[in-house]
């Protein structure tokens, strides 16, 4: 029996992916996953094989750590070094403090959606990035231009209780979480 592919959804919207990604993430979540949240050795595999299905319902090959070490990226067909494809999506998930580090990366990175998906200590650090994002951005002269970018925010102690999504689109940084309840409640 053949496996269906669905045709492929590219260009890959920020609103998209989050769409995908909190429908994802909540029909997934149990309480194995909330126990599980915020243990590295649990969370990060987890996450991985969640963002390795959105790719496939967006129609794209995925792999994982591929140049320059991005954690899971979407190409528009099977990619070699010296072939023709394209990267529809650079993502990168990280659990750590050095959040920023990683974002840095994904400016560097020729990709159609670049995500981060991160979870700073509490609003106000993402916040003080947000903030400075637009000019950082823009001291990297020869990036590739159009960018479109989406961090999403995972929960914390401090001050939030569920995910939440910012698109950038190189000036303006502009929430998109809007009504969407991706874990609170979910395991109960």
């Amino acid at each position: 029996m053949k496996t269906l592919i669905s045709p492929a959804r590219i260009p890959i919207t920020p609103e998209a992916f989050w769409t995908e990604f909190s429908r994802a993430l909540r029909q997934k979540w149990s309480p194995e996953a909330n126990e599980g949240f915020g243990n590295d050795g649990y969370w990060t595999p987890f996450m991985t094989e969640l963002l390795k299905g959105i790719g496939v319902a967006f129609g794209c090959h995925v792999d994982c750590e591929y140049w320059p070490r991005v954690d899971v990226s979407y190409f528009d067909r099977c990619c070699g070094e010296w072939e023709e494809w394209s990267r529809e999506a650079a993502i990168e998930h990280e659990a750590g403090a050095d959040w920023t580090q990683e974002l840095c990366k994904l400016i560097e990175i020729n990709a159609g959606l670049k995500v981060l998906i991160a979870y700073p200590g509490n609003r106000n650090e993402i916040n003080e990035v947000l903030e400075r994002l637009p000019a950082i951005y823009q001291s990297r002269k020869y990036v590739t231009s159009p960018c479109k970018y989406l961090f999403i925010f995972g929960p914390n102690e401090a001050d939030l209780d569920d995910f939440i999504a910012f698109t950038f689109d190189g000036k303006t940084t502009t929430e998109i979480t809007g009504d969407t309840k991706t874990i609170a409640n979910a395991a109960q």
